[in-house]
């Protein structure tokens, strides 16, 4: 072994001569064992063994290529005679036999341990288009046999006499004139095959299961295998089903997938924790792209024996896809560093024990399923689980996974951001959930420095921001200048100990509409929202059931001015002041908004809708519990007439609690000001028109169509189908009131 021969193209050999010089065209070894990597014999020919020829030898031969080669009679890759060579990650291509075994012919005892080598396009006349085996023994772990041809028997393996041990083995589109496209067995033959796959391989009779694997004569047992056609004989633990290949059709016959004749699998495919783990060689730890070989698939059901389950076939499951560059990974990092602009990754459905960092790439990272609920990374107490921080921009994706195990209690920057960290970047973030992340200063969610993310479609659910002293934004912090546009995201269960339990805004203006902030706890102000020197733009949004143990259940705003438009702050709570908004030297304007039983330490007043301290609020078309006296014009002081906003649930007939829709005879229908609406904002906060005037109500407040108070317009032909159909005045009870509101309305209700 200490004789290597290294990095070299070995061609151009002829052994076409009488006994030794009819043997070894490109190498040949007699009593010998050298170490030969990294080599690439092509264009080789001799009478046996057209690349290499092992007489008596034991070559250890890695990493290395056999293309073209010919023999006249047997091996026109490599001839085994009397050894036991380790052949280790080589290709075996395009090779020819006149006889026996196009890639590799054993003879007379060998031994060959074959690991993650590929057999692919090699030619029989005769036998073994992919590898020959005369009363020999070859231990074949984590290969692929590809489109071998056998004008006989065996298009992939011929087995005469000896035994085999297969394991892990793909056996696609071989083809054998005679019989065994996948493989063929006859003689005195013990044979076992464990976890491997035989799909597609044809014979003279199709592609039947003996097509597959023809036992002419001798022992075959079949374990954990998926085999075209279904396994009858002996072993245990088989299936007959698509294994859902990556692509394995032969000839490129589209260029936008990744290429052909690519026998990964894919997802779901039933072969993923199927195989026998136990069976996995010694010292084989890698499948045949150097992955990890046994890595379980926490979303798949294990099929097979052992933990973690290994796969069948050569190569194990990879979650994460380049699709753009048709390349895959075990992990979501290796394929971020490995990706460019423009790519796209695509991650399988379970959970990634790791960090993230995008490097500044204008990337897209994706589940495949597009449901965050089976896609998770879980950074595992990392102190941000996704970071932009290298100039990121609205090109760059993440979409679709949920964010959990953040915790950024270190020093500085790593105290900020346990779910997201983005400093000085703008990416965008749509369909996620952050969950379970925590962050010392602020953030547990996510953190925005001098940023502004896209962020749509998410939910921010029991982060929190907890830190005796510190501790603000359990689900948000927006810091330094910071503008993100959220849309349609809910912030719910989030908690932090200075404020802003849903989100804390400090000198940011963020835009955030069509946005739910229920059951967010502050241990100081600001519940649902804090606002600090910021000027938040906030629309269509409804803030419910949050809680602050000083001021501001809903929101508190400190010398900031946001303005809120069509919102509704329902059930907040502040042990002191201030139980929906908190206004502390601010200046807020409020417009076709709902404000309803928020109580605080004096009940449920006005101030405990509105609180105002040294502060100048306008409000104007909005229904304010108690009346509003100060600035403003158009406000009401009458019951909103949600659908059903009493918490709990009361009755499970009914539209869910908690519900602070309008029902029919609302007061706040038609009654805000449509003028007030932010440029761009056509819907509520279910996504139906904004301005859907309602034909048998008197309008009351600005503008035609007259939008609503409230983050949810009236639609009186929909209203009621959320409840049951016919409850035309959404009481909860069909009856002669809602008899008479279809005889009164019958051309709308149709």
């Amino acid at each position: 072994p200490n004789t290597v021969l290294e990095g070299v193209p070995i061609t151009g050999g002829n052994a076409n001569g009488s006994g030794v010089n009819s043997v070894g065209g490109g190498m040949f070894n007699s009593n010998s064992s050298p170490t030969v990597t990294h080599c690439v014999f092509d264009g080789n020919q001799a009478g046996f063994g057209g690349g290499m020829f092992n007489d008596n030898s034991s070559p250890t031969v890695t990493n290395s290529v056999f293309s073209g080669n010919t023999a006249d009679i047997h091996g026109g890759g490599m001839v085994n005679n009397d050894n036991t060579p380790t052949v280790m990650n080589c290709d075996f291509s395009g090779n020819t036999a006149n006889f026996d075994g196009g890639g590799i012919y054993n003879t007379s005892s060998s031994s060959p341990t074959v690991t993650n080598c590929v057999f692919s396009g090699n030619t029989a006349t005769n036998h073994g288009g992919g590898m020959a085996n005369e009363t020999s023994s070859p231990i074949i772990t984590n290969c692929v046999f590809d489109g071998n041809i056998a004008t006989s028997d065996g298009g992939g393996i011929y087995f005469f006499s000896g035994s085999g041990f297969i394991t892990n083995a793909t056996f696609v589109n071989n083809v054998s004139g005679g019989n065994g496209g996948g493989v063929f067995t006859t003689g005195v033959t013990t044979h076992t095959m464990i976890s491997s796959i035989f799909w597609q391989n044809s014979d003279s009779g199709g592609m039947d299961t003996s097509a597959q694997i023809h036992v002419d004569s001798g022992s075959v047992e079949v374990n954990y295998s998926n085999v075209m056609g279904g396994w009858i004989g002996l072993g245990t633990g088989n299936i007959n089903a698509d294994p859902l290949f990556v692509d394995a059709d032969g000839p490129d016959d589209d260029p936008n997938t990744p290429a052909d004749n690519n026998f990964r699998l894919s997802f779901g495919s039933p072969c993923i924790d199927a195989g026998d783990s136990s069976a996995v060689p010694v010292g084989v730890v890698t499948d045949l792209d150097g992955n990890p070989r046994k890595l379980d698939d926490t979303f798949t059901v294990d099929t097979g024996v052992g933990f973690p389950t290994v796969d069948m076939g050569a190569y194990e499951f990879p979650p994460v896809r380049n699709l753009t560059q048709a390349t895959n990974y075990f992990s979501l990092q290796a394929a971020i560093d490995a990706a460019v602009d423009g790519d796209v990754i695509e991650a399988g459905p379970q959970t990634y024990f790791e960090s993230i960092n995008f490097q500044g790439k204008a990337i897209t990272l994706r589940s495949a399923s597009g449901d965050p609920n089976d896609t998770i990374i879980d950074g595992t107490g990392h102190f941000h689980v996704v970071q932009c921080v290298s100039s990121e921009d609205p090109n760059t994706l993440l979409q679709g996974f949920t964010i959990t195990g953040g915790n950024a209690n270190g020093i500085a920057a790593n105290r900020l951001g346990g779910g997201m960290y983005n400093a000085n970047s703008s990416p965008t973030v749509t369909n996620c959930v952050f969950s379970g992340n925590q962050a010392d200063v602020g953030g547990g969610g996510m953190y925005n420095f001098n940023s502004s993310p896209t962020v749509t479609h998410c939910v921010f659910n029991g982060n929190t921001a907890n830190f005796v002293g510190t501790g603000a934004g359990g689900g948000m912090l927006n810091d330094s200048n910071s503008s993100p546009t959220v849309t349609h995201c809910v912030f719910s269960g989030n908690q932090a100990n200075i404020g802003g339990g849903g989100m804390y805004n400090f000198g940011s203006s963020p835009t955030i509409t069509n946005g739910v902030f229920s059951g967010n706890t502050a241990n100081e102000d600001g519940g649902g929202m804090l606002n600090d020197t910021s000027s938040p733009t906030v629309t269509n949004c409804v803030f419910s059931g949050n809680t602050a143990n000083f001021d501001g259940g809903g929101m508190y705003n400190g010398v900031s001015s946001p303005t809120m438009t069509n919102c509704v702050f329902s059930g907040n709570t502040a042990t002191s002041d201030g139980g929906g908004v908190y206004n502390w030297n601010s200046s807020p304007t409020v417009t076709s908004s709902i404000f309803w039983q928020n109580s605080d330490s004096g009940g449920m007043d006005t101030s405990a809708q509105i609180d105002v301290f040294g502060s100048t609020v306008e409000v104007n078309y909005s229904n304010v519990m108690g009346g509003w006296l100060g600035l403003g014009t158009g406000n009401i002081n009458a019951d909103p007439l949600f659908v059903d906003a009493d918490g709990p649930d009361d009755n499970p007939a009914t539209f869910a609690d908690n519900n602070v829709r309008l029902s029919f005879g609302s007061p706040c229908i038609d009654a805000g000001d449509s003028s007030a609406l932010p440029i761009g904002v056509v819907t509520d906060l279910d996504g139906n028109p904004r301005q859907l005037d309602e034909p048998f109500t008197i309008d009351t407040g600005v503008g035609f169509p007259t939008v609503d108070m409230g983050a949810y317009e009236f639609d009186f032909s929909k209203a009621c189908q959320l409840m049951n159909k016919g409850d035309l005045n959404c009481d909860g009870i069909i009856n002669i009131f809602d008899f008479a509101i279809k005889s009164a309305n019958w051309l709308v209700s149709q």
